[in-house]
Formats: C-alpha cells, sequence, structure tokens
C-alpha cells in the first residue's frame, strides 16, 4: 500500500468526500481490500466476465457519477481515457512518458502524488552479490592441488563469474516463488521483490538474462564445465519449486550445492579431486549448510 495513496484519501473522506474503490483486479479481492483498508464507500472490480480498465472504467465512472463527476488516481497510459473524464487527475509513480502525455492533456490539472522511482539498485540488489562469495570453491581444487598459475586463476575467475551469474538467477527466481512468505516474514519482507521497491516484471526479465550470461560464459570455459552449469542450474530450479520445503532433504541438497562448486572448479580447470578434499568438502559445507538453517530457525 503506498501510505501518500491512502492519506490522500483519507483526508478527503474525512472532509465530507465520498470515496470509492475501482478497480480492474476480481471484485472480491477488491471487497476484501477494502474491508481491510476501512477507507472505502463504495468498492468496484471486475467480475462476470466484465474487465473494469481502461475504456470500460471510464465508462462505468461517467455514468455512475457524471462526466467530471469524480476525481480519479491512476498510475498507467491504461487510465488515459478515465483521467480525460475525471474533474482532477492524480497520477501515482507513474511514468514520466504518462506524467507527460496527461499534463498536455489536461495543463495544470495533474497532481503527482509520488513521482516513479527509476532506481536500478532495487534489482542489483535482488541479485544478491555478496552471496558470490561461496563461488569462491571453484578456486579450492587448484589451491588443494598447488597449481595457482595465471592460466588456471583466469580459468577459475571465468568459472566464478558463471556461477555467480547462474546463482543470481536462481536467487531470483526463488524471491519470485516466495513472495507470499516473504512479505510474512519480519526480515524478508524488506527484499527487494517483496517490498515492491523491484517490479515483478523486471525479475521475470533480469533471471532467464542471467542464466543464459552465466551459460554463455561456461561454454567459453569448455563444453564439459557448460554441462555443470547447466546441471547446477538444473537442481537450483527443483530445489526452488520443491526440495527447499522437505525437512533434512533441504540441507541435503544445500551441502550437495556447495561441494558442486567445488567439483565445478575441478572441471573448469581439468584438476583431479583427491578422496580426502571430496570428503573434507562434504562435510565442512554439510556444517555451513545446517548452519546456515539453524541462523533462519533463530
Amino acid at each position: 500500500y503506498e501510505k501518500e495513496v491512502l492519506d490522500l484519501v483519507v483526508t478527503y473522506r474525512d472532509s465530507g468526500g465520498r470515496t470509492a474503490l475501482v478497480t480492474a483486479s476480481d471484485h472480491e479481492v477488491a471487497t476484501h481490500v477494502s474491508e481491510y483498508l476501512g477507507c472505502f464507500d463504495e468498492v468496484y472490480g471486475s467480475k462476470d466476465g466484465n474487465n473494469l480498465k481502461g475504456v470500460t472504467k471510464a465508462e462505468f465512472l461517467v455514468s455512475k457519477y457524471g462526466r467530471s463527476g469524480f476525481h480519479y488516481v491512476g498510475d498507467s497510459l491504461a487510465d488515459m481515457c478515465v483521467w480525460r473524464e475525471a474533474d482532477d487527475a492524480f497520477v501515482v509513480a507513474g511514468s514520466k512518458r504518462v506524467v507527460s502525455k496527461l499534463e498536455r492533456e489536461r495543463g495544470d490539472g495533474v497532481c503527482v502524488i509520488k513521482p516513479q522511482k527509476r532506481s536500478k539498485r532495487p534489482v542489483l540488489t535482488a541479485l544478491r552479490p555478496h552471496q558470490w562469495a561461496k563461488n569462491i570453491l571453484v578456486f579450492l581444487p587448484a589451491i588443494a592441488a598447488h597449481s595457482l598459475s595465471l592460466e588456471n586463476m583466469i580459468v577459475g575467475l571465468s568459472a566464478f563469474i558463471a556461477f555467480s551469474l547462474s546463482a543470481s538467477a536462481i536467487y531470483i527466481l526463488n524471491d519470485l516463488l516466495d513472495l507470499p512468505s516473504d512479505r510474512r516474514h519480519p526480515r524478508k519482507k524488506s527484499r527487494p521483490f517483496a517490498s515492491g521497491e523491484a517490479s515483478i516484471a523486471s525479475g521475470l526479465l533480469v533471471a532467464p538474462a542471467l542464466a543464459l550470461s552465466g551459460l554463455s560464459v561456461a561454454a567459453m570455459v569448455s563444453f564439459n564445465f557448460l554441462t555443470v552449469v547447466l546441471g547446477y542450474i538444473l537442481v537450483t530450479t527443483i530445489y526452488s519449486f520443491r526440495l527447499k520445503s522437505i525437512v533434512l532433504l533441504d540441507v541435503l541438497t544445500l551441502a550437495f550445492l556447495y561441494t558442486y562448486r567445488v567439483f565445478g572448479g575441478s572441471v573448469a580447470l581439468e584438476l583431479d579431486l583427491t578422496h580426502w578434499l571430496i570428503v573434507f568438502s562434504v562435510f565442512a559445507l554439510f556444517l555451513l549448510a545446517t548452519r546456515k538453517r539453524l541462523a533462519g530457525l533463530i
């Protein structure tokens, strides 16, 4: 909910005006929202196949209140035909294109309640770059083999980038799938998509772009490493949809994915993994996975 909009509605109502929630959303959903907020006298939403949007909404409002018989708060080009019929036009988080077009049509009779945010920071935050530190594990085979040549470091860096881009794609997918639960969580509600700072549409565009970029970098390393990154994306996707909700199996999967990075590094660098390194990695990284779950519970 936009506080500025609710303040406007409440102030108008307290001054003696009538307020109505008129939306293209389902009428039943709109009714629940109206009852929860308690600041609307009337509520109208889409029902019986009638989508209350754009021209349909404009015609409905004119038939009910008359031309210029209402003030209207909207946010997109779809609302343009409604603003034309309204007495006063309010724009909430509308793009510069929407505001400019409306001002050309109405002159000075436009009130911008909240300018649209153009910052790319929320989307960048959703990539969780701080989590990329996990991908340093791809260098472990080279460190264990005392093979820290410049060539290996360049290959290792490419593997690091491939895993990081792919991981960020899955982080975004995971956030989009977890929206309802994240919004109820005391800490996760501040995440870009849960808080509304980043749009769902941007997430749906950025996630596949990141995955394709990660695969492209992996392909430049080698075909074998490409299959490793494909496997990583497949397992993490399954984890996001199902495995994370299964007790213990979620922790085992996390431990596997940590160890998988070590394996990916060995494939990229074409270095063999010793049994000792594998055993150490499995148990040490299982410890990290359980610690993460414990921190979440606390």
